[in-house]
């Protein structure tokens, strides 16, 4: 079985935001949390120097 390019947690995250029926302020403000924020530029530095493998543009592109 093939994993999602996103982590489970990630989508636990935002469903649950989500699950909550947040405001339009509320989603206006909402932020990935600061490991989602990490990994996002860790992948588009390696996409950016051209040293992407294959799942991780995969993961990016997801």
């Amino acid at each position: 079985m093939q994993q999602p390019p996103i982590s489970g947690h990630v989508y636990r995250y935002i469903l649950d935001f989500l699950a909550n029926q947040p405001t339009s302020e509320e989603i206006a403000a909402f932020r990935p949390m600061p490991e989602m924020q990490e990994r996002l530029k860790t992948l588009l530095d390696r996409e950016k120097s051209g040293v992407i493998a294959a799942a991780e543009k995969q993961e990016l592109d997801a």
